[in-house]
């Protein structure tokens, strides 16, 4: 029973319990970095609450972006978690597909209702489902709306829902392609 991790347990505990149980798993580390947020996500939440951008963010915005299909979902970031298991991915892929309605009507709701705690909830929920499929805005708008409501910062969260429902529609439909 040396091997038990309790929780809160360290990240560097973590990993060497991982390693040493999955040694030929290879590490998704670099396909996720801690903290990713897209500039272009950042700069849009910000001009929506009213704030000047700054022409770094601007320029990042504006640069020309890759094939639609790789911003959508980047599966490298699903396949490589799972081991170049791509049957499996597209098993998760589809999984996530069923429950996207639910979890978007789900942070809807939260979000006509007002309810902060909700929202921040069922983002943060939404987030981990979406990085994990490596749905990346998706997952950057949800840690952005999950920030928002920890702050209480209604005037964002108001902006960020409209980007949150474009990019959720833009993920759906995606998916319903593939």
């Amino acid at each position: 029973m040396n091997d038990v991790l309790l929780k809160p347990s360290e990240l560097g505990k973590l990993k060497t319990m991982l390693k040493k149980w999955l040694p030929n798993i290879p590490s998704i580390s670099d396909a996720i970095q801690p903290g990713y947020i897209p500039i272009k996500i950042i700069a849009e939440a910000a001009r929506s609450a009213g704030h000047v951008v700054t022409s770094q963010a601007s320029a990042a915005k504006n640069a020309p972006q890759a094939d639609d299909d790789q911003t959508v979902i980047d599966h490298s970031v699903l396949i490589e978690a799972l081991g170049g298991n791509e049957k499996m991915a597209a098993e998760l892929l589809r999984h996530f597909y069923k429950g996207l309605v639910g979890r978007v009507e789900k942070l809807q709701a939260a979000f006509q209702a007002e309810d902060l705690a909700a929202i921040q909830a069922a983002s943060h929920q939404f987030k981990r489902a979406a990085a994990m499929v490596g749905a990346n805005d998706l997952a950057a708008i949800c840690q952005i709306i999950e920030t928002a409501s920890k702050e209480k910062n209604d005037g964002a969260l108001s902006a960020l829902s409209e980007q949150f429902l474009s990019e959720a529609e833009r993920v759906r439909q995606y998916l319903e392609q593939t």
